[in-house]
């Protein structure tokens, strides 16, 4: 099983509406269970430049990994575990204060837009 976390934030019982109920988590994630195959360097590296290619809109961006020295590419890619994963299930959480009423909503978005909250 692998398992993707998305954003997460702790959720001040002091935003809701109501009043003396607990305060929670909201959160995002996606367990996706298969087989899974590691990649060895070469199919890692394929994967860099292929998603750099998709997400910089074409192979000739500035920041495409063919414009990089070598030397940096592998240096980096020792923090990469590269895989690929044949799906048989996969299962999605998002807790994100659905149980709430419209006011609380609003105000659960404000104070999570607001720059007042700690990092």
């Amino acid at each position: 099983m692998v398992i993707f976390s998305g954003e997460h934030a702790y959720i001040s019982a002091s935003w809701y509406a109501k009043q003396n109920i607990a305060s929670t988590w909201n959160y995002r994630a996606v367990h996706a269970k298969g087989v899974v195959r590691f990649l060895d360097d070469e199919g890692l590296y394929n994967i860099l430049v292929n998603l750099t290619n998709h997400f910089e809109g074409t192979a000739e961006s500035p920041a495409a990994v063919k414009y990089m020295s070598a030397e940096y590419v592998k240096e980096n890619m020792k923090a990469i575990v590269g895989f690929e994963i044949e799906l048989t299930a996969i299962q999605h959480v998002f807790k994100l204060s659905q149980n709430r009423d419209e006011v609380s909503k609003k105000q659960i978005i404000e104070q999570l837009g607001s720059d007042n909250l700690v990092e």
